[in-house]
């Protein structure tokens, strides 16, 4: 069984406008922030996607660590 609090991939996310912007996960394929003002919910997904994005560069960074360490000699 799979743990729900770490995503498995690292996209972006985005706004849904209604009458209020919803903040959608899609990484945990759920809603994480709620936001009546336009200018706060830029705001967060500004830092938000920042974020994600030294997470994904980090994840990245590990992986082809791990695959140098692997590799055969030259």
């Amino acid at each position: 069984m799979s743990r729900h609090s770490k995503p498995w991939t690292f996209e972006d996310y985005g706004l849904h406008p209604q009458n209020a912007w919803e903040v959608y996960d899609p990484n945990l394929a759920r809603l994480v922030a709620v936001f009546y003002d336009t200018q706060e919910a830029q705001e967060y997904l500004e830092w938000r996607n920042k974020r994600q994005a030294k997470r994904r560069d980090k994840k990245l960074r590990k992986g082809h660590d791990e695959d140098a360490r692997w590799a055969w000699p030259s």
